[in-house]
Formats: C-alpha cells, structure tokens, sequence
C-alpha cells in the first residue's frame, strides 16, 4: 500500500479550481430566467451545501468525459447542472428519510421536486423520448430505490459482494453523468463505458467504507446498515454487541483493529479501480484518475493516523515513569540497549514519532539502526541486520525510502537508510538516485518534486510546498555523512554540498535546523562526518559553534544526549568543555527511567509546507502530533533513548582512552 502520486498535480487541480468557478456561475445563469423566486433559487444554490460536498459534485461528468470524447462546452455544462440537481435532490430526500420528525421536511421535498423537474428538463433536452438513454435512466431510479431498501433491511453480508451491490446502487445518481456521455458520444465504445462504471462502483464501494466508519453512532441511531458495525459483531462473537452503549461500539471499532482493516479493503478497492483505469489506452492521467488517486490517499492517511493513534495509546500506557535510582554509567547503558532491542518489532523496525503521516517505521528504523551500528554497543549483529533487511524491503518503486512504507521518498530518510546499508550490491543505484535530491546551491531538500508531493499531502488547503522542496541544513548535514561513510568525497556534487555547508556555518545565523528543534542537531552529523573524513577545516569550524552552543542550558535529552556526543568527537571538545561533558552524563545516567528510557521529548518540528524560514517569529509554534507548525515528541522514547545511548557509549569510550 502506498501513495499515488501525479506529475500533473498542480495543472489538473488548477483545471478543478476553473471548473468550479465556471459552474457556480453557469448554475447561477441558468436559474437567471427562471420564474423560481430568489429564496427558492437561494436554497438550490445554498452556498453552504456548495462548499461542504465535494466540489467535483459541480462538474461531475467532465471526470469522464475524456472517455467519451464530447467537445461542446454547453452540453458538458448543461449535464453537469442536472447532474449537480439530481445529486442535491438525493440528498435533501435522504434527509428526509433520516429525520422524519423534522419541521423542515416539506421544505426539502419541495425544494428536491423542483430540482428533480429541472433535472429532468435539462436531459429530455438531449435525449427523445424513445432514446435507449431511458431505459438506462430507468435502472438507475431502480438502483436508488433498492438502495434505500438494503440500506434499512440489511443486518449482515454473505460476503463484501452485496455491499458492492450497496455501494453502486447508492451512487446511482453519479452514474447517469456517465450514461449521459456514453449515450451522447459518437464512439460508443461499450467496454470503455463498462470500465468507467467497474471503476465508479470500486470507487464508492471505497467510499462507501470509509463513510461508514466516520457515520458510525449516526448510522446505528437511523437504523441503517454499517459495514463497521456488521464487522463489530463479527469480531464480539458470542458477546452481544447491544451489552456496549453506541459510543463504546464506535471505540471499540477502533481499538479491536476493525477500522485499520476496513481501511486496508477501501484501499484495495481504490487500488482495483486505478488498475482498470490504467490499463490499455488508459494511460493519461485524467480528472476522473486523479480523484481515484485522492480517495486512495486519503484511504491511507486514515489508515496511517487510526493505526498510529491506538499504537501511540498502547505504547504510553506501557511506559515507565520511574527515575532509576543508584544507577551508574554501565547499567545505564545495558538499560537503555535492552530497552531498544525490547521495541524492535518482529519484522525488524523500530516504530516511533506520530503526525499527520502516520507513525515512522522506515525513518525510525534507519535512524536508531545507523546509531547503533555507529557507536559500537553491545547489540548483536543479527538484531541490526534484521532492521537492514527491513530498510531494504521496504524501499519505494524508485530505489529510496521514505517516513514510512507507505509515505513517499525523502532525503533524510533515504540517507539514514544508505548508511545503514553501505554494503548492499545496489548502493550504486540507491546513491544516484538519492543524489536528485541536491538542489542547484548545493545542499539537499527533504523532498524534490512540487506535484509528488502535493499530490501525496492531498490536501485542497495546501497549494504552496516550497518550504518542504528547498535545501534543508539538517537534512544537508546528513548528506554529508552519507558522502563519507559511502567514501564518495571526490565526487562533485560532494565538493557542491561542502561548500553548500561551509558558507551556513560561517554565517551563523544560517545554521538552524528546518525540521529539528535544536541547533545542535545539524552540527553535530557535520562534524561526526568531518571527523570521519578528516577534515580539520570543517572540523575547527564546527568546533567553533560548538564552543558556543555548548554555553545553553537544554532540558530536551534528545538534544542533551546529542551534545554530550558531539563533546565527545573530538579531542578539543572533551578536553575543553570536561566539566561539562561530566555534567551531562551525570545528568542523563540520573534521570533515566527504570525500563531503560528517556523521557520524550518535542524534538521534531513540522513546518507547514509553505515556510521558508522556521526562525520566523510570527510562527506560533505548538506541541501537537496534527497540522503543521507544530512540535512533534518521539512517544515511543527510541529517537531520544538512542541518542542517550550513543552519547554515554561515546563518553564511556573517552573516559577509558583517558584513563589509560
């Protein structure tokens, strides 16, 4: 399961934006010189309605229509007028059906007669009265009116074909827009017209799904059937379900796993009908692909966020909170090791951090792996060749990797993951493949292309990403590890991306971080890579920041174990700042926790996409794990144990080189 992603993003979604502004206003010339009265035409074209169902509802059948082939602007815009009619009328009579005591309704049935009339008005404009079009019009009046019956008769499924069945006749009304088309082109091409209507029902089958996990408690209080519920009472068995309250059913629906499952399915329907669409002389990217691509997408953001939520939940209930007491420097660091090699799943990663992309496996994993490998610990080499194996079968279609298996490639991810698996056959191919990433000043973005990106946010709210697509220090810093520990630093684009960084150091106000918290996060990968390379010239300048950083009193471990790493890089350092460096560790041994922990920290800042500069001071930023502009803490402590880890291995290393 991944993203879909469209090269053509940004121009289709411009096209959508001119779509709905044509048709808001061919809709409102068309009631212009009707005998309706204004409150009548008012309540037909309610702005709220408008803009809280999606807008495609506007334009319906021009997603198709580059199936069909019709070219008169009038006609596509007159069908979707009718077509935007028919689908308020539905909607005003579901509602009618749903709230039967309300005052409103006869209200709404007149307001849903009158847009029926008109809808009706419109298409016997195109089509005679003896067209084969009304023998299919007549089917989708039946498939409606069965819908309904299902919808209140229904108590279970033999099997997911009938809810199919359910699905496509709720969508009834969407497929005389395709009927329409199909009856007016000049090419009446049936197996196009039959994979266009196999792809609409895959597609609200998938819909279908994902409304009823969000309508639960609404679904249940009308009587109605909920493929949620049916699958609750599968899962309680013997247990009567009626024992539980409405809103226990809706939680339990969450944490008994049903709604991560559901998702997995409505993906998979989204996944069946871009298959279809994509087949044969399919292969343009078209209106009606990418709102497949949007659902699908959106499928995963809510699968990512429901299995990341009640994971986060099960994690911080199992967490300790106890300060460990007489602790020393060697329990502490066997404390912390068995505390990673304890988190590390049964496939090999390590999960940890939770935002609006779901929970990091693949990040995580590259990252806490490299650490270790790094810093020499007492961990077998069959546990770090377990996260390698992982990292390699969980690469993206394009050889790199992302923040997690299902989100698209970054730099930062793909570099942690290269350094992990410096030894791999393909390296080569992973390594030019990453290197696209370099920007024309030198230093790496986090992500490379506008249209992938925005096309995986999928977002309408989000139309601006070049905070996201420009060169990054941190991410910067990072690369330069990745150059030396792969031994590419003849090449070019090394020489490109030192001096990329040089030039940020020396202007120290340019050294802060985009994604972390903490300054000394990009120093600190900087002079572990300058060390490794021997490159005193680099390394006497980040010694320089360091002197400086050093001064700042963090409370953030993650930050706190960071620092005391890089005291210990260099002899310089250690021997300067020895007080120091003795403090911090005093400091990290006696606030560890008794499972081996640290306590989180909010060490990861999300920028929304547009920001260019995080240091601006207008941004508010927030603790949260959803937006942007936000903090983000590692709740599984891995990011947070590991850098502690690492830093007291490094420490315990220099005390006995010291020593001796």
């Amino acid at each position: 399961m991944l993203l879909k992603t469209n090269l053509n993003y940004k121009k289709i979604n411009i096209y959508k934006e001119e779509l709905e502004f044509d048709m808001k206003l061919s809709l409102s010339k068309y009631f212009e010189n009707s005998n309706y009265t204004s409150d009548i035409i008012d309540e037909i074209l309610d702005k709220e309605f408008i803009s809280s169902n999606p807008s495609y509802y506007l334009y319906y059948p021009y997603l198709f229509n580059e199936y069909f082939d019709i070219h008169d602007k009038k006609t596509l815009d007159l069908i979707s007028i009718s077509g935007f009619l028919y689908y308020k009328s539905v909607i005003l009579i579901d509602d009618i059906f749903d709230n039967k005591d309300s005052k409103n309704n006869f209200n709404k049935f007149f307001i849903a007669n009158i847009c029926q009339e008109e809808t009706v008005k419109i298409i016997s404009s195109f089509f005679k009265i003896d067209s084969s079009f009304w023998d299919t019009w007549n089917i989708r009046k039946f498939e409606y009116a069965k819908a309904y019956k299902m919808d209140k008769t229904m108590k279970n499924i033999k099997s997911y074909d009938e809810f199919e069945k359910l699905a496509d006749y709720k969508s009834a009304f969407g497929k005389i827009g395709i009927d329409c088309l199909f009856h007016l082109s000049t090419n009446k091409d049936k197996a196009v017209y039959n994979d266009v209507l196999n792809s609409h029902k895959l597609f609200y089958t998938s819909f279908q799904i994902t409304d009823d996990i969000a309508d639960y408690m609404e679904d249940v209080e009308n009587d109605q059937f909920n493929i949620s519920k049916h699958e609750l009472i599968k899962v309680l068995g013997d247990e009567n379900i009626d024992n539980y309250s409405i809103k226990e059913q809706n939680k339990l629906m969450y944490f008994k796993g049903i709604a991560s499952e559901l998702y997995s399915k409505a993906i998979a329907y989204t996944d069946k009908a871009i298959s279809i669409m994509n087949l044969g002389n399919y292969s343009k990217e078209t209106l009606w692909k990418n709102e497949l691509y949007s659902l699908h997408n959106t499928c995963i953001s809510n699968f990512l966020n429901i299995t990341g939520f009640v994971e986060t939940y099960k994690v911080k209930n199992k967490l300790s909170n106890k300060i460990q007491v007489n602790n020393n420097l060697k329990d502490s660091i066997d404390r912390s090791i068995k505390y990673i090699i304890d988190s590390q799943d049964k496939q090999g990663s390590w999960n940890d951090i939770f935002n609006e992309a779901g929970v990091s496996n693949v990040w995580a994993t590259s990252y806490i792996g490299y650490l270790l490998s790094e810093s020499n610990v007492n961990i077998s080499n069959k546990l770090l060749k377990k996260a390698s194996n992982y990292l390699i079968q969980n690469k993206n279609s394009d050889a790199l990797w992302g923040y997690n298996n299902m989100w698209i490639d970054d730099a930062d991810s793909s570099s942690f993951a290269l350094l992990n698996i410096k030894s791999d056959v393909n390296i080569n191919i992973y390594f030019n493949n990453w290197l696209k990433f370099q920007k024309k000043d030198g230093g790496f973005s986090t992500y490379k292309d506008e249209n992938i990106l925005l096309s995986s946010l999928n977002s309408s709210k989000i139309k601006n990403v070049k905070g996201w697509t420009q060169s990054h220090f941190c991410v910067s810093s990072v690369s330069y590890l990745v150059f030396v520990e792969l031994e590419l630093t003849n090449s070019d684009s090394f020489k490109f991306l030192r001096s990329y960084l040089i030039s940020k150091l020396k202007s120290y106000s340019n050294i802060i971080s985009y994604w972390w918290a903490g300054e000394i996060y990009a120093i600190h990968y900087i002079l572990l890579g300058a060390v490794k390379n021997k490159d005193t010239e680099l390394v006497s300048i980040c010694e320089i920041i360091v002197n400086k950083l050093v001064k700042k009193n963090e409370v953030n471990y993650f930050f706190k174990g960071l620092m005391l790493h890089t005291l210990c890089l260099t002899d310089n350092l250690f021997i300067k700042h020895n007080s120091k460096v003795i403090e911090i560790a005093e400091q990290i041994i006696n606030k560890q926790y008794t499972d081996g922990s640290w306590e989180e920290g909010f060490s990861l800042k999300i920028p929304h996409p547009s920001v260019i500069d995080v240091n601006n001071k207008d941004i508010a930023w927030t603790k949260d794990s959803k937006g942007t502009n936000i903090m983000v803490s590692d709740y599984n402590r891995l990011f947070t144990t590991a850098s502690c880890l690492t830093a007291l291995k490094k420490y315990e290393e220099r005390r006995q080189q010291y020593n001796n």
